[in-house]
């Protein structure tokens, strides 16, 4: 299994160094970090070059999408999955450059994979968000249809005891999506900028 984690990240530089600290504590780290810088201008590039160049051949490698223009998140993200799916990732990791994953996710994320039926199948495994040490229950939510519009609710605290549960609205925090099921059905629509 290939998994490649992508981030996106604009004119944060002094977070993204501690970002991708964070993803070189992982136990099991994942087999490709991809940044997509769009087009900062804050140092971010000269932090990306040195980044790229002095990466531990025994752990991740290191791959930079520089963008020519703020796409936004959206667009950041369409390039980064785009660009996951063309080093032949079977899941590909989302997250912003102010997300910063505990050092265990991705041995937890290969171990959940590996002891759930039917993995191959589900689209994306969600992990928690915290914010200040408590779970943010917005960036997971399901859809519902009203009588006039679609309302989101947002996953309610109790579910997450569950070692899995439905989940069809996601923010771009900790999630590994199925390569294959996102190519089915398209990468995200780099028109919406942010959402």
């Amino acid at each position: 299994m290939k998994l490649v984690a992508v981030i996106v990240t604009y004119n944060r530089v002094a977070m993204l160094a501690d970002c991708l600290a964070a993803y070189e504590r992982q136990t099991h780290p994942p087999d490709v970090v991809l940044v997509v810088d769009n087009a900062s201008s804050d140092g971010t590039a000269e932090l990306l070059h040195d980044w790229a160049r002095s990466g531990d051949p025994a752990s991740s490698d290191r791959v930079v999408v520089r963008m020519r223009e703020n796409v936004g998140g959206s667009g950041g993200f369409f390039a980064g999955t785009r660009a996951a799916l063309g080093l032949g990732a079977d899941w590909i990791w989302v997250a912003d450059d102010d997300a910063f994953p505990e050092p265990d996710v991705f041995q937890r994320l290969v171990r959940h994979l590996a002891e759930s039926k039917g993995a191959g199948e589900t689209a994306a495994v969600c992990s928690e968000v915290r914010r200040h040490g408590e779970r943010e229950l917005i960036s997971r939510q399901v859809r519902r249809k009203g009588l006039i519009r679609l309302r989101f609710e947002s996953i309610p605290d109790r579910a997450y005891s569950s070692r899995q549960f439905q989940c069809n609205d996601f923010s771009y925090v900790g999630v590994a999506m199925n390569a294959i099921h996102l190519a089915q059905v398209g990468l995200i629509d780099r028109r919406l900028f942010i959402w």
